[in-house]
């Protein structure tokens, strides 16, 4: 989806929820553009990209609210431990093959005349099934999310990962 519009996301994130603090977990690849994803978040993240097994993984994102990010080995762990997903999806892959299991989780995703491709890269359309997803959309969708997750557990505890 392109680190500017996690970039923006998570900008507006952390002016919105100065009270809470942001777990980065992916590939070690992916530390240093995570680390300029959420700069924004000032001292209230830890970047764990490329430190943790599997298993630590899992049980950090089963002390979260809520997982966001892209189709990955984090969103299926996160499914896994009942945390809500709100995931940004590519439309080379037809809906729900590969969507985290369970009815809490919010995909965004926008089925393009291309969609199904099947492409891990796209060399025609310039990725449109991405790149026509805009940050305000997930920041509707991740409030969304937190609204439902506020209500049946009740209020976000303070320090709680994002």
């Amino acid at each position: 989806w392109g680190s500017e519009n996690w970039r923006s996301v998570l900008g507006a994130l952390a002016a919105e929820l100065p009270q809470y603090g942001l777990a980065l977990i992916g590939a070690g690849e992916e530390a240093a553009v995570s680390e300029a994803a959420a700069a924004a978040w000032s001292n209230r993240f830890v970047n764990l990209c490329g430190r943790l097994t599997p298993r630590e993984s899992a049980a950090v994102l089963a002390r979260t609210r809520l997982f966001m990010g892209h189709d990955s080995g984090p969103m299926h762990l996160a499914a896994t431990v009942g945390t809500p997903c709100v995931v940004v999806f590519p439309a080379r892959n037809r809906p729900r093959v590969w969507f985290p299991w369970g009815d809490q989780h919010e995909i965004v995703y926008h089925r393009t005349d291309c969609w199904g491709c099947d492409l891990e890269i796209c060399i025609e359309q310039k990725k449109k099934c991405l790149t026509s997803i805009l940050p305000s959309e997930v920041l509707g969708v991740i409030h969304r999310v937190l609204t439902r997750v506020s209500a049946s557990h009740g209020a976000l505890s303070r320090n709680a990962p994002v």
